[in-house]
């Protein structure tokens, strides 16, 4: 996989992360995801502004309701534009949850070759197809795996 991106990024795309957050103690890890949204933001060649980025999940997160976790969603175009979205988290039903693997359900191998797999983006129809057919038939989500077998 090349450093940096050498093509045109589709129209639309976006970089994101997805956090567990709260009010008072903000997102769980946010100083590993900010690295991976910004080791991602140089590959595709998006402005990126750490400290600004870090005011507004600060910002958001300070207009949570209080004892509420939140599904934080942080999301940025090429030219740096954010996007923060929260919607609050429902407790599981149970404490053990059914995983789904792709193959078993006709999802084909994703391609290892594939460098949009190494970056989460928008560019995710088929995850997003089996995350949705997971979620109809009761289980937490789907497994992908690329033509050698590995987790994708």
């Amino acid at each position: 996989m090349n450093s940096h991106y050498s093509g045109v990024a589709p129209a639309g795309f976006q970089l994101f992360e997805t956090m567990y957050a709260t009010k008072f103690e903000g997102p769980r890890n946010l100083d590993r995801h900010l690295r991976r949204l910004e080791s991602s933001a140089s590959h595709f060649g998006f402005r990126f502004k750490t400290a600004e980025l870090r005011q507004a999940i600060e910002d958001h997160c300070e207009a949570m309701i209080s004892g509420m976790p939140y599904r934080l969603r942080v999301a940025i175009n090429a030219e740096g534009r954010v996007d923060i979205s929260a919607s609050s988290l429902a407790n599981l039903e149970q404490h053990i949850v059914d995983v789904l693997v792709a193959p078993d359900y006709g999802f084909a191998p994703q391609a290892s070759q594939n460098e949009f797999l190494y970056h989460k983006g928008t560019r995710r129809e088929e995850y997003d197809r089996a995350w949705r057919f997971a979620e109809a038939t009761r289980a937490f989500d789907m497994l992908f795996f690329n033509e050698r077998g590995e987790l994708t």
